[in-house]
């Protein structure tokens, strides 16, 4: 169909579309055609979507029938996998006569910009492919060992899910595709990881955490592999997951311009000797190199901090249709005798340890990691400035308590305005993560003596209440879930018509409440009604409309029910069919 579309090689293809067993074939035949795929996350404001089109000039949109509305307007072809099914399967399934090379693009993913627009990483396939047989050996995959169940619970407009995407698919393993629902829900997440055992789970620290609140963690944790990756892993999580769960734990560390990840730690390490504050991001991987170098491009002693600096198989081919930028960050390797070899400036600070490991220490810059996703401070900026009743912002990260990074957006504003008008304006135009938690209006922004943002001046985010009436609790349901949202939201008062978006809630502390919720009322409430209904005012009248909690006796009265009527060979088969699941599938 995208050859029939005039797709061929490296030319670049837009898929946005939900995760799904369908995205995964979708994102298959981009790659058979010789193309590379653009992931464009259906949630993203129509301007962001607007500058990744142009940027790459994708001819083709790959796309279903309810994301028609989210796309802005596009003057190529745009391909429904659901409209257009038929026409998809009337076209021929053999394999295309196209190879491509080890230099063509792979896909191109876009992170967060300084300057105040996205930039789009281009990824090569020999990129890919070393990291994806690093991984394969790394799980002492091979022939033998096939059969592994990989889950993926990240959007693909991130590249964290790749470490499972494409390992799967190479060692003749299986991978579950998790749907955000599911992936957001500690109980959804807990059933149905209990009935489809996982082998190995790419995570970040803070989605994982918010699963572990559930009252099923043993079950959310995978039997072999659980692989953290995104943002640094504190201490109390690695406790946490070795008291529910006997799986091995590895760290993983690796800007979407090294493709992935270029570092990999054992939690099995033993590096107490040397206190490091968060899991060590360990030692490179098959191909990479790793430099910690100061401010002239020297090596530090170890121990020492410095700027962590990429080189080798990994490196992206750089930002895409942004060569300045390009060559700030990817410059020459000067410790190779390859005038071609580069190396790429990350800005993150890290030290050696005594053992070879490295420890994260945090970013040279202002860039900061939300929930997994890298941040640009000076991009919401740049958004902030273009609403005409703002004069000027500054844009800085906090910590509301330890490991939980907010974002607070402090402004100059040249006419009365209200936080939710500044919220409304910048999901216009930026994703979910990228909006700050809390909105500060000040007379002006402090400044330091030689003329920089003094940020240490700017007041406490935290301690700025809004003016707003507090209205209490007024029926039962009322109280029970205000109780529920002051211990999940850290606050001693929450009226029932307080906004959750405003509060600083975002989606991972929504399965928090979410999971509360069923513990304590005993109701099983879908993500997506508490989002549309962000108040305790009006979750309280959704609770009559949601399903009961099923109790152990009720739930083994219908298991005994369903188990009537079925001959004892149709029993023996299920049996057979659940021990080989429980297998792995090997034979």
């Amino acid at each position: 169909m995208l050859l029939k579309n005039g797709v061929s090689g490296n030319v670049p293809v837009a898929l946005c579309v939900e995760r799904s067993a369908e995205m995964i074939i979708t994102l298959l035949g981009i790659l058979k055609s010789g193309a590379y795929y653009v992931p464009l996350a259906p949630d993203n404001p129509k301007p962001r979507l607007a500058h990744q089109l142009s940027e790459t000039a994708a001819p083709v949109i790959l796309t279903e029938q309810k994301h028609l509305t989210s796309l802005p307007e596009f003057s190529g072809n745009i391909i429904c996998l659901d409209r257009d099914r038929a026409v998809l399967d009337s076209v021929k399934d053999t394999n295309p006569a196209i190879k491509s090379s080890p230099q063509d693009l792979a896909y191109v993913i876009y992170t967060s910009g300084s300057t105040g627009t996205p930039k789009g990483v281009a990824v090569q396939h020999f990129n890919l492919v070393n990291y994806s047989h690093f991984i394969c050996k790394r799980l002492k995959l091979d022939e033998y060992s096939a059969g592994l169940h990989f889950a993926t619970v990240s959007t693909i407009s991130a590249d964290l899910g790749n470490t499972c995407i494409f390992p799967s698919l190479i060692s003749g393993g299986y991978l579950h595709v998790i749907s955000y629902e599911t992936a957001m829900s500690p109980a959804i997440f807990a059933e149905y990881a209990n009935k489809n055992p996982i082998d190995v789970l790419k995570i970040t620290p803070s989605h994982l955490s918010s699963l572990l609140n559930g009252d099923r963690a043993d079950s959310v944790l995978p039997r072999k592999y659980l692989i953290l990756g995104g943002e640094a892993t504190r201490w109390d999580l690695v406790d946490n997951v070795r008291k529910a769960n006997k799986c091995a734990l590895l760290n993983h560390y690796g800007p979407t311009e090294a493709t992935v990840g270029c570092c990999t730690f054992s939690a099995e390490t033993d590096v107490s000797a040397w206190e490091p504050a968060t899991l060590p991001i360990g030692k490179p991987i098959a191909n990479d190199e790793i430099y910690i170098l100061n401010g002239r491009m020297e090596p530090v002693p170890i121990g020492v901090a410095g700027e962590l600096c990429i080189g080798g198989t990994g490196l992206a081919r750089g930002y895409l249709n942004q060569p300045q930028q390009t060559a700030e960050r990817f410059v020459r390797n000067p410790f190779s005798s390859d005038p071609e070899a580069r190396l790429y400036r990350t800005g993150d600070l890290a030290r050696f340890l005594p053992d070879g490991n490295i420890e994260f220490l945090g970013r040279i810059d202002a860039q900061v990691k939300i929930r997994g996703f890298r941040v640009e401070p000076a991009e919401i900026e740049s958004v902030l400035k273009q609403h005409p009743a703002v004069a000027q912002a500054a844009v800085v990260s906090y910590e509301s308590e330890p490991g939980e990074k907010k974002l607070a957006a402090y402004i100059v504003a040249r006419s009365q305005m209200r936080p939710e008008d500044c919220r409304a304006f910048l999901l216009q135009k930026l994703p979910e993560y990228m909006v700050p938690s809390a909105f500060v209006f000040i007379n002006s922004l402090p400044l330091t003596a030689n003329g920089k943002l003094d940020t240490r001046a700017l007041p406490a985010a935290e301690q700025q209440s809004r003016i707003r009436e507090t209205i209490a609790p007024r029926t039962p349901d009322e109280e029970k879930l205000a109780q529920i949202w002051q211990e999940v939201l850290k606050r001693h008062q929450v009226g029932v018509t307080d906004n959750f978006i405003e509060l600083g809630g975002h989606s991972l502390l929504a399965t928090q409440i979410i999971s509360r919720i069923r513990n304590g009322l005993r109701v099983q409430m879908p993500l997506h009604a508490f989002l549309q209904n962000p108040t305790i005012a009006a979750l309280a009248e959704q609770l009559p409309q949601c399903p009961p909690v099923e109790s152990e006796q009720e739930e083994m009265a219908r298991l005994l029910q369903e188990l009537e009527g079925i001959s004892e060979e149709e029993a023996e088969r299920l049996l057979a069919a659940d021990a080989n699941k429980e297998s792995g599938g090997r034979r």
